[in-house]
């Protein structure tokens, strides 16, 4: 589903011209804007459904509209970037298209304003107005109000139902109640296909907020046992309607949560047979849907041991049954996290092949968490020793262990070792922090700048040569930049260093040596030559620029004349190229004087 348009038509008013074309403030719009919003099929279908536009407004930003058909369908009107948007709850609508709903829309706004209403009142004005309606709503009497709410009950079936809900919840009829709740939570009577399209998430949000409501209100009166029923119940006609849902502003997510809650506070005030919770929960843990989120932590209480043992006797044979082990694996670990059994959790982690370390690191954490600091730091170093390729996490870990403990060497040889398995510049910034510490950076610098010098000659080592010869080089320069040594780094970059490297280091010598960087920005001058478009004869500018510096202070200015004037005759056919010459004042010194 594409998002609902976030721009908004700033609308202040109306006014009428051109025979009935609508300027709204900010975002006028034609015919021929609508036209150009819609494909051909689209505009033509939608000057038909004219006559089905209702309930049209302007106020808030928006245009907004109900278009009846054999379905009612709720379009509202937006200005993105001076362009026409338009957003609609039927299905080309939800896909993003501006369709026939918007073109109707759009012309009845154009053939029809002056019966457009004037904006809502927003601020303090639409607080005025709420206030009056509700001093309008206290001076109704009872029959009144009575008859205002059977007629709306008549007209609306979400209103009615509620409204039904609510009187069975306030008479303690548990079986109306339940009877109620599974019209309400059903997807196949809540949906046209039977699930949740992009639209509707909002709207049945509030259904699954009326079950919580409900499901709390039978537990107050004394109805908890049958409430726990009606909760389990909900919370699975909610998962099949959620399955595979948007939730994008988590209206859906926030209205579960509240079920859940109702549910769990019904199972506290009167448990139900712990095996069959365990198997409720079990159900739900394993089935992987994201929604309702079902977790054990708050049914400990109505489990108690037996249940406990019950649910994690479930999911560890699911989990040794699984292969991927997900969503097994992670329901396990979130009820032994819940049963306290740190040992097990730990087991559950590291069960599998970690290559990386992720998963000791994780299962360190847990053992952190439960103050077995020693047992943690064993297992991070063994995760260390298994890895083939350790994450930086793991190493960090490691390495803030160490250093907190005082052992910088055992700090540094983690850091060495990271940097043989991986040798980017992070890794060698790293490095040099450990070694200092150590004491040991010189001899730690050399092995490392031995190691990507190695490197870019395509010699063996823990990192394929191929590998190598593409990072080790650049990467030995950008070691020496960051280690301040300029002229090293020069020394080292003939054969090694890539483009953008050579500039920095021109850019970075030309104050002291303009003579080796003017060498480096011809160069590039000379490879640019044959690209076009405007980056790059951008970048070429900058280049002539740092030239003309470079010949200033060797005093050779008249050198660059001559260079300058047969690159301006080469470049004579582009246009774009001496435009960009002239307005960077990349001129020789003879051209400056007019011509008679």
């Amino acid at each position: 589903m594409a998002p609902r348009p976030r721009a908004r038509l700033a609308v202040a008013g109306r006014q009428v011209f051109n025979g009935g074309v609508v300027a709204i403030a900010g975002v006028p719009f034609t015919e021929a804007d609508v036209r150009a919003a819609a494909d051909g099929r689209s505009f033509e279908r939608g000057r038909a459904s004219v006559g089905a536009v209702t309930a049209l407004e302007a106020g808030n930003g928006v245009i907004s509209a109900i278009v009846r058909g054999t379905e009612e369908y709720r379009v509202e009107l937006t200005g993105a970037g001076g362009r026409l948007g338009g957003w609609c709850d039927c299905p080309r609508g939800r896909e993003g298209s501006f369709c026939k709903h918007c073109v109707a829309v759009g012309l009845a706004v154009l053939r029809n304003a002056p019966f457009v209403p004037a904006p809502r009142a927003a601020g303090r004005d639409r607080d005025v107005a709420v206030g009056g309606l509700h001093s309008w709503l206290a001076s109704l009497s009872r029959e009144e109000l009575l008859g205002l709410a059977r007629e709306h009950a008549a007209e609306d079936d979400d209103w009615r139902s509620l409204l039904g809900l609510r009187a069975a919840v306030a008479s303690g009829d548990a079986d109306g109640v339940a009877a109620r709740i599974g019209a309400l939570l059903s997807p196949g009577g809540f949906a046209r296909h039977g699930y949740l399209e992009p639209g509707e998430a909002w709207r049945y949000a509030r259904r699954v907020r009326e079950a919580a409501r409900a499901v709390a209100g039978l537990t107050g009166r004394g109805h908890a046992a049958r409430a726990a029923e009606l909760g389990e119940r909900a919370l699975e006609l909610a998962a099949a309607a959620c399955h595979g849902a948007g939730d994008q502003a988590g209206a859906l997510g926030a209205a579960c949560d509240e079920l859940v809650g109702a549910h769990q506070r019904a199972c506290a005030a009167a448990p139900p047979d712990p095996a069959a919770l365990a198997g409720f929960l079990a159900r739900r843990m394993l089935s992987g849907d994201s929604l309702p989120r079902v977790t054990p932590e708050g049914y400990l209480a109505a489990l108690g041991r037996p249940g406990l043992a019950r649910l994690r006797q479930t999911l560890a044979g699911a989990w040794q049954a699984s292969r991927a082990r997900w969503p097994a694996g992670e329901a396990l670990e979130r009820v032994l996290r819940a049963a306290g059994d740190v040992d097990a959790l730990v087991g559950v982690i590291t069960s599998g092949a970690d290559e990386r370390g992720q998963a000791h690191l994780r299962a360190a954490a847990e053992l952190d968490q439960a103050a077995r600091p020693a047992e943690a730091l064993a297992l991070a170093e063994r995760g260390l020793q298994e890895a083939s390729d350790p994450c930086d996490e793991l190493i960090d870990y490691l390495s803030r262990r160490y250093e907190a403990a005082g052992r910088d060497c055992d700090a540094l040889a983690v850091r060495r070792a990271a940097f043989l398995a991986r040798r980017d510049l992070p890794a060698y910034q790293r490095l040099r922090r450990a070694a200092r510490r150590a004491g040991d950076w010189p001899a730690a610098r050399e092995w490392a700048l031995g190691l990507l010098r190695e490197g870019a000659g395509g010699a063996p080592g823990r990192v394929p040569a191929a590998a190598a010869r593409r990072t080790a080089g650049p990467v030995l320069i950008e070691a020496l930049l960051d280690d301040g040594d300029l002229e090293r780094a020069w020394e080292s970059a003939g054969g090694v260093a890539t483009q953008e490297q050579w500039l920095r280091l021109a850019d970075l010598v030309a104050p002291e040596h303009p003579e080796r960087a003017l060498g480096v920005y011809l160069r590039q001058i000379a490879s640019l030559r044959r690209e076009t478009g405007e980056r790059a004869y951008l970048r070429l500018a900058r280049l002539l620029e740092s030239a003309r510096q470079c010949h200033q202070r060797l005093g050779s200015e008249a050198e660059f004349d001559a260079y300058l004037r047969a690159l301006r005759s080469w470049a004579r056919r582009r246009r774009a190229l001496m435009a960009i010459l002239d307005a960077r004042g990349l001129r020789p010194a003879a051209a400056t004087t007019p011509s008679a």
